[in-house]
Parts: structure tokens; sequence; C-alpha cells
């Protein structure tokens, strides 16, 4: 005889998506993902290439500078 809810646990946990430890792993194809990514990653770099901020030029756009 088996006591009450003995095993009940176990086949709950066994249902459970992720619980047993079933799930693929996030870094598995990370070397094919970053291959995948290395186009957009390069254009990204190349753009903030182009935007060079030289001794704050670009920030002083909106008008005079304050005399305070």
């Amino acid at each position: 005889m088996r006591a009450s809810g003995e095993g009940d646990v176990k086949d709950v946990v066994d249902r459970k998506p992720g619980a047993t430890g079933g799930e693929h792993s996030l870094t598995s194809d990370l070397d094919r993902k970053k291959a995948e990514q290395a186009p957009a990653r390069e254009a990204i770099k190349e753009e903030r290439r182009e935007e060079v901020d030289v001794a704050g030029i670009l920030a002083n756009r909106g008008g005079p500078a304050s005399s305070v």
C-alpha cells in the first residue's frame, strides 16, 4: 500500500515544463546566433563611427550657450 499523495507530486513535476531540466540551453547555438547577427552588429558599429562628436560640437546645436 502507498501513502496518500505518494507519487502525486512527482507526477505533477514531470508534467510541468522546465521542472525536470529538459529545456534546451539558451547558449547551445550561441556561435550560430553570433554569426547570423554579425552583419547587423557591423552596421550599427559603422553608424556609430559616422556620428562622431568631436569636442562636443554636435551637442551644441540648440542655440547660443547660456552665460550662467
